[in-house]
């Protein structure tokens, strides 16, 4: 078995002799049969030689359960443990973003073995790979072929419908919507209900349902204060995106079933058995204004400005109007941003538009507001190029 002789010196002393194998690999394990010869005779012996070394790399490696947060994976021990017991398994796993491989943890030296990957985050791709240990060291690892998406096999729901307000006060609202189309393929567990004013841009969870019932209450509202709520629906992969806002509501004490056209005159009648009595009075409903009157004429354009007017709303909903507020939609963006309010008090509003970014296209539209709240937009019919004219 012994093929390079270089490696072997043969060492004589007085008692007895040494032999010495340099460089020996765990290849070089096996029986050797050792001659002895001079002048009296011949003897042998058989001796069994064992070479240490680390392990050999584990074997068939498999990912048995894949999710969002976390992979576990299955492997078989070495083929040869390296002449030494197999004391444990360590495993490591890469974010393919990053390319760099990170201690994921270690366990025991049970065959089959079996490890839980966890700390993934959802939507990225990793590798794994396991290495066997044994006292003499780390055997080369053993990965997985394929890079691995952490992803559940079930996806969040879709976005449910937009809310409807189906009742409301002072202090709260009660909101109702469809169910998403898609569940995502695992059961939906509750919803989540965010609010914001008018004015803010962000949006703050205020109500949770105990089941799938499409149905809220929303309290701790404050009279007079604009809100627009939104829904989220929840399954055991997450949530939706949001649904679609509802329109701005005010919160106010409701008034059921009369409508701004039931203003008008009214003739009380109390009859009993003395008699009869009647008496006219004027009853006003009021409501949010109607839009304002247009067109909404843009003029004085400029690459950074332009001005705006507009007529008053027909109906002031039976409440002075408070003031106009004006936004901007740059086309590119697709997103209203307010630019200034005026008060409402002008028999011709107009209002002045500074800083526009030259070369870009806008539209503008105008609400009008009273104390019940806000009425629908009037918006340009074009779009203005914000540049100068000459």
């Amino acid at each position: 078995m012994i093929a390079t002789p270089l490696t072997i010196t043969i060492d004589h002393y007085e008692f007895n002799t040494v032999l010495t194998i340099r460089k020996a690999i765990r290849s070089d394990s096996g029986k050797y049969k050792l001659t002895l010869t001079n002048s009296s005779g011949t003897c042998d012996s058989i001796a069994d030689v064992v070479v240490l070394d680390k392990p050999s790399r584990p074997s068939s490696i498999e990912a048995v359960e894949v999710r969002a947060n976390h992979i576990k994976v299955t492997w078989n021990k070495p083929s040869d443990n390296g002449g030494s017991e197999i004391t444990g398994y360590v495993i490591e796993k890469m974010d393919l973003e990053t390319g760099r491989w990170i201690p994921a943890g270690e366990t025991g030296p049970e065959s089959p073995g079996n490890f839980k990957v966890t700390g993934l985050t959802p939507k990225k791709k990793y590798k794994i790979r396991v290495k066997a240990v044994n006292k003499e060291g780390e055997s080369e690892p053993l990965e997985i072929s394929d890079a691995i998406l952490a992803k559940n096999p079930y996806d969040e729901p879709g976005r449910p419908g937009k809310p409807n307000i189906i009742d409301y006060d002072n202090k709260s609202v009660c909101l109702k919507w469809a169910k998403p189309s898609s569940d995502g393929g695992r059961p939906i567990t509750h919803y989540t209900v965010e609010v914001k004013d008018k004015f803010s841009v962000e949006w703050t969870e205020m109500a949770k349902t105990e089941n799938d019932t499409p149905e809220a209450k929303v309290d701790g509202l404050k009279e007079n204060m604009v809100y627009q709520f939104r829904v989220r629906a929840h399954n055991k992969a997450g949530e939706s995106e949001p649904s679609e806002p509802t329109d701005n509501h005010l919160c106010k004490h409701r008034h059921l079933n009369a409508m701004r056209k039931d203003t008008g005159k009214y003739t009380l009648l109390a009859v009993n058995e003395s008699g009869r009595d009647q008496e006219s009075l004027e009853l006003t409903v009021l409501g949010k204004p109607s839009r304002p009157e247009g067109p909404l004429d843009v003029s004085n354009v400029t690459k950074t400005g332009c001005k705006l007017k507009w007529k008053k709303p027909a109906d002031d909903g039976g409440s002075p109007i408070k003031e106009y507020e004006v936004e901007k939609l740059d086309l590119e963006t697709g997103k209203w941003m307010r630019v200034g309010k005026i008060p409402g008090d002008r028999d011709e509003p107009e209002m002045n538009i500074s800083g526009l970014d030259p070369g870009k296209e806008y539209k503008f539209r105008v609400t009008a507001v009273n104390d019940e709240g806000d009425s629908e937009p009037l918006v340009t019919e074009k779009s203005i190029i914000a540049k100068n004219p000459f």
